[in-house]
């Protein structure tokens, strides 16, 4: 069985870009942790502490099929100033969450990098805000990290 991460990732990467709302917002989106930084950006694979993409490989019993089950960690940044700032960042983050999540809803098996097994989806996500008089003197920024899974059957 091949992986399902390569194709799936490649996907991702071409296929975020193209969403209206990444487009208008002119969000970066990057295959990884982005070489530059911008006030608006989605990275595929990574968040911030390094965390790793995870893969379990187990096999069922009864049918002897190999299963790859797979979690990815991205994160939407959307950084803005104003007296709405706040407000502004986080509905900015959520505009490109909606989206991600109707790209998934759209195309589960990510263009046929995943086969029959789970279908993509996001399985959990949570939002930070500005918290800090550090931050806040940068502007207000709002963080949704979330995690894309499924499982690949070979």
């Amino acid at each position: 069985m091949g992986s399902s991460i390569p194709a799936a990732l490649d996907y991702l990467a071409r296929e975020i870009p193209l969403l209206e709302p990444v487009r208008e917002a002119s969000v970066a989106v990057s295959d990884g942790w982005p070489t530059q930084r911008s006030d608006r950006m989605i990275a595929i694979g990574v968040l911030p502490e390094d965390e790793d993409t995870s893969v379990v490989v187990s096999y069922a019993e009864l049918s002897r099929q190999e299963y790859e089950d797979v979690e990815v960690p991205c994160i939407v940044v959307v950084r803005c100033g104003g007296s709405t700032a706040t407000a502004d960042a986080r509905r900015g983050a959520y505009a490109l969450i909606d989206a991600i999540q109707e790209l998934v809803r759209s195309d589960r098996r990510f263009g046929g990098a995943i086969e029959p097994g789970l279908p993509a989806r996001i399985v959990r996500s949570a939002v930070s805000q500005t918290a800090d008089v550090r931050q806040a003197g940068e502007g207000r920024v709002c963080e949704v990290r979330f995690t894309l899974a499924w499982r690949h059957r070979g």
